[in-house]
This record gives C-alpha cells, sequence and structure tokens, in this order.
C-alpha cells in the first residue's frame, strides 16, 4: 500500500510539470504547423506569380507576332502601292515624252503638262500608309520593350 501512496504523490507532484510539458509541446506542434502553413503560402504566392509571369510573356509575345504580322501586311500594301505609282509615273513620263516629241502646242501648254506629271508623280512621304507604318513600328517597339523589361524581372528577382 505503501507503494501505491507514493506513486499517487509522485504523480500529484509531477502533475504540474507534465501539464508543463505538455503544453509546451502543444506550442511547439502550433508553431511548426503554423510556420509549415507559411512555407506553403509562400511557396502557392510564388507559383502563382511565376504562372502570371509566363500568361503575360506569352500574352506578349502572341502581341508581338501579331504586330509584326500586321506591320509586314501593311509594308507589303505600301510596296505595292510604290510599284502601281512608279508605273503610273513611268507611263506619265512616257505620254509626257510623247506630247513633247509631238510638238505640243506652245511652251506653255508643254509646261503644264509636264507640271501636271510631276504633280501626278509626287507622292507624300508622310501620307497615310506611311503614318500608319510608323505607328505600327513605334508599338511593335514598345512591345519589345515591355517583353525585354518583364523578361529582365524575371531573372532578376
Amino acid at each position: 500500500m505503501r507503494c501505491q501512496g507514493q506513486k499517487m504523490r509522485l504523480s500529484q507532484g509531477q502533475e504540474p510539470w507534465l501539464k508543463e510539458a505538455a503544453e509546451q509541446d502543444r506550442r511547439l506542434l502550433a508553431t511548426r504547423l503554423h510556420s509549415a502553413w507559411v512555407q506553403r503560402q509562400a511557396w502557392e504566392l510564388q507559383r502563382l506569380r511565376e504562372l502570371i509571369w509566363r500568361q503575360r510573356a506569352v500574352q506578349i509575345h502572341q502581341l508581338l507576332r501579331s504586330k509584326q504580322a500586321e506591320l509586314r501586311q501593311v509594308q507589303g500594301t505600301l510596296q505595292q502601292q510604290r510599284g502601281n505609282a512608279v508605273r503610273e509615273a513611268r507611263d506619265l513620263q512616257r505620254q509626257l515624252a510623247k506630247e513633247l516629241v509631238r510638238g505640243a502646242g506652245s511652251s506653255s501648254r508643254a509646261s503644264a503638262e509636264l507640271q501636271d506629271v510631276l504633280s501626278k508623280l509626287r507622292w507624300e512621304s508622310h501620307g497615310e500608309q506611311a503614318a500608319r507604318i510608323l505607328r505600327l513600328e513605334d508599338q511593335l517597339l514598345q512591345q519589345r520593350r515591355l517583353f525585354l523589361k518583364y523578361i529582365l524581372e524575371r531573372f532578376e528577382g
């Protein structure tokens, strides 16, 4: 009986110590769980940031490709228009030369015809098509800069 009484006294004497140890274990476990949760949240946030960055890069790359295609198309159209204008100018020059060879009625008439031909030969270097091409080139350059900025940010951070 005496052993049982000592065990009871030891258990009663150790009870506050055991409660404190259990509380410390509980706090340690809570801290570890919280730390693991914070780490997981940080990892998820980083993963989402990388996903967003990749999506932005893809969008910018697609935009660059579409702007380049649009620029090529406009340049092709402009090149065709220039070719047509050059052919028309050559035809007008031939017509003028024929008129001059035939001996147009007076030099003032020939001069007027020459002025007419020259006015038809001129095309504006900053016309609507040229302005559109310049605008597209600027947009393309801006998109390239933005794309490079995102790439550099990704590798720096």
